[in-house]
């Protein structure tokens, strides 16, 4: 098999396929391309992995001329079935399969692309993989029948919460902190921070010792202008020693472990598009036992379920409330942070998740 992915970063997308290909036995994976520069491709690279960088912007020029290249190397490594990690790869490796025999498998794990556009390019591939149902809504007639629904699996980790929480006072120099409320993700509006700042000063009445922590980094220069709007609204609010921006971390699941709460108030910014295919963030504050406190979007209703506290998209005051009610009700509390590690291990392992892929695969490779 060949695998590409849509970039070389270190998004939920390119976590999920530095698992798999650390999981997948070695023989399925003959080749992998990234459509991206990035840390993915040197950690790939540890891993024994030999990856071809093909560089490609959003420009379409760009990628035709990927697609250019990227048949060339397929072509030369024939596999089975080409894994497309995303709608960048897919749209790349569908361009360069044309007229040839490579079997595409789309795997979709956001809502970049919706409607008939998702479908005409899901016509284009042999099989998708949608990384939740929700994902799949879009697809229907007879391209529903080459869609599946197959759930990010997550590996057990064993962190010890009440150093993880030692950890995090000690990152932002606040022994006292409580509660410690995180949002993660990278500093742009879909993630939702102005839900939550919005909303601080009637959470500080209640929990005065509060603590709200911004991890994520500003991927392009372009989102400069919403970070400076967040830190206005900050000060304007007089929330400067509450809110603390901790940027890139390379410690993100010890600092979710050491976290009361995780709030995830991800809002779409164009009208009728979801967000939150499958989002990594919610599978790893289950895994951990943190829990989580969200906008019932796109994926997290099926991947938190009961799990954690889901509110109507756009409810700040259902947030609040919501918020409120984990930070101050030891028995809630207790109970979400219990219930989510079972939940993981019980309907979202790695291993269930690659007996499922290995299936689409097989199903992809028939002529």
């Amino acid at each position: 098999m060949a695998f590409v992915s849509s970039y070389g970063g270190l998004g939920g997308s390119e976590i999920y396929l530095e698992r798999l290909l650390g999981s997948l036995d070695r023989s399925y994976v003959h080749s992998v391309i990234s459509l991206g520069q990035g840390p993915l491709v040197e950690r790939l690279r540890a891993l024994d992995h030999e990856v071809e960088v093909v560089p490609t912007s959003g420009d379409p020029w760009s990628f035709a001329a990927s697609a250019w290249k990227v048949r060339r190397l397929l072509l030369e490594a024939r596999p089975d079935v080409v894994h497309a990690n995303g709608l960048k790869a897919a749209i790349v490796t569908v361009l360069a399969a044309t007229s040839t025999r490579l079997s595409v498998v789309w795997v979709r794990h956001d809502f970049s692309m919706e409607g008939w556009r998702a479908r005409a390019l899901a016509r284009r591939c042999r099989r998708v993989v949608c990384v939740s149902h929700a994902l799949s809504r879009t697809f229907r007639g007879a391209v529903l029948r080459k869609v599946h629904a197959v759930h990010t699996g997550m590996p057990e980790v064993n962190i010890e919460r009440e150093e993880a929480r030692r950890h995090v006072c000690h990152a932002i120099a606040e022994p006292h902190a409580d509660p410690v409320i995180s949002l993660v993700g990278h500093l742009i509006p879909g993630k939702g921070h102005l839900e939550l700042i919005e909303i601080a000063p009637q959470l500080l009445k209640r929990l005065p010792n509060a603590r709200m922590l911004l991890v994520g980094d500003v991927p392009t220069d372009r989102f400069a202008p919403y970070v400076e709007r967040l830190e206005d609204r900050i000060e304007q609010l007089g929330l400067g020693k509450v809110v603390t921006f901790l940027g890139h971390r390379d410690d993100v699941l010890t600092m979710i472990a050491g976290s009361d709460l995780v709030v995830m108030p991800s809002v779409s910014g164009h009208e009728g598009i979801e967000t939150e295919g499958f989002p990594l963030l919610a599978l790893e504050a289950l895994a951990v036992g943190t829990p989580v406190v969200a906008y019932a979007v796109g994926g997290l209703p099926e991947l938190v379920a009961d799990c954690g506290s889901l509110v109507p998209p756009g409810d700040r005051e259902g947030l609040r409330e919501a918020i409120l009610r984990v930070a101050t009700d030891q028995v809630v509390r207790e109970r979400m942070s219990g219930c989510g590690p079972e939940r993981v291990r019980e309907a979202f392992s790695v291993d269930d998740m690659i007996t499922k892929l290995q299936h689409v695969y097989h199903l992809a490779a028939r002529r």
